[in-house]
């Protein structure tokens, strides 16, 4: 083979090998939860429509070049063996963090389905009487980022249809239901798939002074000793879980979101049996 054309080849196959990597870089693991439904007046009617917003994204984010889907039953599987409840996962982020690394994903998705309105509007005359429905609905979408603890995404979702000849009476609910889930899972594809994501593995650390009343006793970081009150340490943008305890007296412990601006830590440990 030529000596040029070998040197072409190879540097072609170099590049190949460098795209494939960095396309592969920016494939992201993600975590569907199953949404809350708060509709209120027509949850009954609605009943299990959640499920249905999880499946519908599921299907979209797989077929993206740009999501890795953890397999609902996988997630479901977690959930039921550490006794998780969907209120915790849709509202409080650390427990969706922590369900988040058990399955291996970067950020996890949820949110909740907030309100259905159906209002009729009837039209008289002529000897007639025309009637339309005006249905919306309303949802909130969260992406948590899994290593950090943001919430980097925090959408709220009001989408409407009108339904020509139908009555509050006629009107399927649960079909009507349907229909503006898809056009709220379609809008969250778009903003997803467009939303510039941080680099969640940057490491980014800021400096963390731990300090305690009395001093001299001891941190643990993320369940490593690091050392004694008052201590400064470097650790990562996140979410740790932070342990402070000396003997006699009653020991500290609570998962911490290190930022910037939290970058301190004070406590006051309380006599043991007091």
């Amino acid at each position: 083979m030529n000596k040029k054309l070998l040197v072409f080849t190879l540097s072609m196959i170099f590049i190949l090998l460098i795209s494939i990597n960095v396309q592969a870089a920016e494939v992201r693991t993600v975590a569907i939860i199953e949404f809350e439904n708060s509709i209120g007046k027509y949850y009954y009617q609605t009943r299990g429509i959640e499920k249905t917003v999880q499946d519908r994204l599921n299907t979209l984010l797989t077929n993206s070049d740009k999501f890795r889907v953890v397999e609902k039953d996988k997630i479901s599987e977690i959930i039921e063996e550490q006794k998780f409840s969907l209120s915790g996962l849709v509202d409080e982020s650390e427990t969706a963090i922590e369900l988040g690394k058990l399955i291996g994903a970067d950020h996890i998705i949820t949110g909740t389905l907030n309100t259905l309105s159906i209002n009729e509007e009837k039209f008289s005359g002529y000897g007639t009487t025309l009637y339309r429905v005006k249905a919306s609905m309303e949802s909130s979408i969260r992406l948590i980022n899994v290593t950090t603890g943001i919430i980097e995404m925090a959408n709220s979702y009001n989408v409407k249809k009108e339904f020509q000849g139908e009555s509050a009476s006629s009107i399927d609910v649960r079909a009507a239901s349907d229909d503006l889930i898809n056009r709220i899972v379609n809008e969250f594809e778009r903003d997803i798939n467009s939303y510039k994501f941080a680099d969640s593995e940057s490491g980014e650390k800021v400096q963390v002074s731990f300090t305690s009343t009395p001093s001299g006793a001891s941190i643990e970081v993320d369940g490593l000793y690091v050392g004694n009150t008052p201590f400064e340490i470097p650790l990562e943008l996140g979410i740790h879980k932070v342990r402070i305890y000396m003997g006699g007296y009653e020991s500290w412990e609570m998962s911490v979101r290190i930022s910037r601006d939290m970058n301190k830590i004070d406590v006051n440990l309380g006599k043991a049996g007091n």
